[in-house]
């Protein structure tokens, strides 16, 4: 997995609007569940901020002026949209320039992916520290626990481990720094 050294405070290489969680969805099973997916049902959903109204005729669903297709499920009673492009089917579809399309057809990929990728272990060592009510700034003091504290004792044991190897990554990102600059020193302007 590459990470993101090297890239601009604040900046991500991938574009906010290709995230699922910035996208407009619409989900089957929450529709299924107001009973609007039925045949003959209108009604209105929100999406996003904006309401949209809805009727269904058969295994077309209109959400305004669009018209999407579902397909029941094999095993269940249940249905499932159908992607305009690869024809999958699949409980979500997202808005993507217009569009209703999968996720995989949009090309999204969900937030979590695309947070702190060059520093491995960091969330897990963020996670161990809120568990153990210990300050979330990391390489922060840790008390030492009685021996009947087992899974405490054992967490922070995983905590110095994570920790020491975010600082021997972080170390050679300095390294890596002060070597660049050095070598910026000696090139001819």
């Amino acid at each position: 997995m590459t990470g993101a050294f090297g890239l601009m405070e604040g900046a991500d290489p991938f574009p906010v609007e290709r995230m699922i969680e910035a996208g407009a969805g619409i989900c089957s099973t929450d529709l299924q569940q107001e009973g609007l997916l039925f045949d003959g049902a209108v009604g209105t959903v929100l999406i996003g901020t904006v309401p949209y109204p809805i009727r269904t005729e058969g295994a077309q669903v209109f959400l305004g002026e669009t018209r999407l297709r579902t397909r029941p499920s094999p095993a269940l009673n249940f249905r499932y949209w159908v992607c305009g492009a690869c024809d999958r089917s699949c409980r979500r579809l997202y808005c993507i320039d217009g569009l209703w399309r999968c996720r995989t057809c949009g090309k999204l990929e969900h937030a979590s992916r695309h947070v702190s990728r060059s520093l491995v272990g960091y969330h897990r060592a963020r996670w161990i520290r809120r568990r153990l009510l210990l300050p979330l700034q990391l390489f922060s003091e840790i008390p030492s626990y009685p021996k009947r504290y087992t899974r405490k004792r054992r967490l922070v044991a995983e905590l110095r481990v994570i920790e020491a190897s975010l600082a021997k990554h972080l170390q050679g990102i300095n390294d890596t720094l002060n070597r660049r600059r050095a070598q910026r020193r000696r090139w001819p302007t």
